[in-house]
């Protein structure tokens, strides 16, 4: 196309259109930087389309989160009406689900979801409802962070009211039904019904309600039960399809109370689903809290008390105390770790998993730490795999062991000149965090340098008692 100019910005392509305006790659002539300009064409005459472009750069303005497309600001001014953001160039989530065949595992789902909730909750507290929530408001950048954009429709709590009573506004397949009815003011609640659509859509590769008419489809979201994720995705565990039910229900006291309660019942989910075969393995991973046990530092008083003798041995049966728990909780603590390596090992080394599933196992893996060598050797062995989906995720996986594999930096030098542009990224970067990463460590050292400060303290406290002993009898 031909160079368009809304100075300081040369629009370079047209990268994406809607209601609300047009989307351009663009450069910033001052310092040849690239953004994303949208732009309000001019013979745009509609009092409220223009009023809601203009709010939405003045939300967006203000609205500073990891999960919220960045705003630098705008002009509203005559016939000019646009403003700049930051170009995010990893697509739409929308593009991705067709890209990876219309649904994402549930993993997927949790770790995309826990992003979703961030940014909602973030405009939530300013009193800012978005309205539009959907996978194609959705952006992603090349590492995979989702970013929520497209605030055109966003309420402002108590702010001006922007649209008619009785008049719907939204995607009719992710509008809630207080949306549809028109008839009261959007809540966070709103957001979180459509939240539950998208979720419902991630899953099982469709929205709850679909139809073949705008009116059968609005009809279906106000009085019709939504159907139970669990019947179209069977991987999907109780705990999340439980949580879209409650998404999905039809009245605003019914549905969770926040997007920071959604987040935490998805962070709550400890379902870790085995696919072998033909058959499905969950299995629970319990959060084991240490027991509460009697104090065993309070010390028997001796026959003839010495003034100095008992608090310092009340101070180093405490030191002995703390020892000798620091030390089981790290020894419990690694016991847990090598419990969910053997399940995450499991899951990636079955072939019969599908490459998603695999894929979410090597990058746990890798998050994991990766702290044996036998464990280095499989990411390192997968980065030879046929499959370029499992090759990326193998560097990712050893780009997150960062010191525990140095001695794989070899193997992703190799992937440089691999075919797939994403495998070539994925080595590159888990190079870097290699080379950046600080030495391996581990947690043996801990446990040896307690006990030899148990046996200190042991021995002081028989040094000790043996002098107030001495001193008590002469």
């Amino acid at each position: 196309m031909a160079s368009l100019w809304v100075w300081p910005f040369e629009l370079e392509e047209k990268i994406g259109e809607g209601g609300m305006g047009v989307v351009y790659r663009a450069r910033y002539v001052k310092n040849d930087r690239r953004f994303a300009v949208k732009l309000l064409p001019e013979d745009i005459a509609d009092p409220m389309v223009l009023a809601r472009f203009e709010r939405e750069v003045r939300i967006l303005k203000d609205l500073k989160h990891p999960n919220i497309v960045q705003s630098f600001g705008g002009v509203c001014e005559d016939k000019r009406r646009f403003y700049a953001m930051e170009l995010v160039l990893g697509g739409t989530l929308d593009q991705l689900l067709i890209e990876r065949g219309g649904r994402f595992s549930w993993l997927q789902v949790v770790e995309f979801g826990l992003q979703m909730c961030a940014g909602l909750q973030y405009a939530h507290d300013r009193g800012i409802i978005h309205r539009d929530v959907k996978p194609g408001n959705f952006l992603l950048t090349k590492e995979g962070k989702l970013k929520l954009s497209d605030f055109g429709l966003a309420t402002v709590v108590a702010g001006s009211k922007l649209t008619s009573t009785g008049r719907t506004v939204g995607s009719f397949r992710f509008m809630s039904p207080e949306q549809i009815r028109g008839n009261q003011e959007p809540t966070p609640s709103t957001d979180l019904y459509s939240l539950g659509c998208v979720f419902c859509q991630l899953l099982t590769g469709t929205p709850p309600f679909n139809g073949t008419t705008a009116a059968e489809l609005l009809n279906k979201h106000l009085n019709e039960a939504p159907p139970r994720v669990s019947a179209l995705a069977p991987d999907c565990p109780l705990d999340l399809d439980r949580l879209v039910d409650d998404l999905l229900k039809k009245d605003i006291a019914d549905r969770p109370g926040s997007a920071r309660e959604v987040a935490e019942r998805l962070k709550s989910i400890s379902l870790v689903t085995v696919v072998s075969g033909d058959t499905t393995k969950d299995i629970i991973l319990k959060r084991r809290r240490p027991k509460k046990e009697s104090d065993p530092t309070r010390p028997l008083e001796p026959a003839r008390p010495h003034r100095f003798f008992q608090p310092v041995t009340v101070a180093l049966l405490l030191i002995c105390a703390a020892a000798i728990a620091w030390s089981l909780l790290l020894l419990r603590s690694n016991r847990r770790l090598a419990e969910s390596e053997k399940l995450w090992i499991e899951s990636f080394k079955n072939t019969k998993n599908s490459d998603e599933v695999r894929a979410a196992a090597a990058v746990s893996l890798g998050k994991l730490g990766a702290k044996n060598a036998a464990m280095v050797e499989l990411l390192e062995k997968s980065l030879r795999d046929g499959n370029p989906r499992i090759r990326q995720a193998a560097a990712i996986a050893l780009g997150y062991s960062g010191g525990n594999a140095k001695s794989s930096m070899s193997a992703l030098k190799r992937l440089r000149n691999d075919e797939n542009t994403q495998v070539r990224e994925a080595a590159n970067q888990s190079l870097e965090k290699i080379r950046n990463a600080d030495p391996p460590s581990s947690s043996t050292g801990y446990v040896i340098g307690f006990v030899i400060l148990a046996a200190v303290a042991a021995g002081l406290f028989y040094h000790f008692k043996r002098r107030a002993r001495t001193d008590s009898s002469g």
